[in-house]
């Protein structure tokens, strides 16, 4: 409470309760949070993942672990960390390629074709995308 009671304790309450919810806001749309990056990063990987079923989801993620272990393990290096990067660490293609020195045009193509390539997979495999 302030050091005098307040004329309206409504109003009070209220100010106290939209400040905790914007700084509640900034926290979670933070920059270093991703600021809205997830759903990019789904967005991406939508066509090449398959929608959760049901019941029998359990079996299908054994599956579908097995599957993404076989293709990661499968990809060159450097395909390899930038497909980690992007998709298991979140960073931007901009924060790849400044990392491995590389330009983004060189990021995204190989990030489209590893997604190509998990697509075939899984085809291949019997998944359904």
């Amino acid at each position: 409470m302030p050091p005098a009671y307040p004329e309206r304790l409504s109003a009070f309450l209220g100010k106290i309760t939209r400040n905790l919810a914007l700084h509640r806001y900034e926290k979670h749309t933070a920059k270093k949070r991703g600021s809205g990056e997830m759903t990019l990063l789904y967005d991406e990987l939508a066509e090449c993942i398959p929608a959760p079923a049901g019941a029998e989801r359990t079996a299908e993620d054994i599956l579908l672990a097995d599957i993404f272990n076989r293709f990661l393990a499968g990809l060159r290096p450097e395909a390899r960390r930038f497909f980690m990067r992007r998709y298991w660490y979140f960073s931007s293609i901009r924060e790849i390629a400044k990392e491995y020195g590389v330009g983004e045009s060189k990021v995204k193509m190989s990030l489209l074709r590893s997604r190509n390539e998990l697509r075939k997979l899984l085809e291949k495999e019997g998944v359904n995308v």
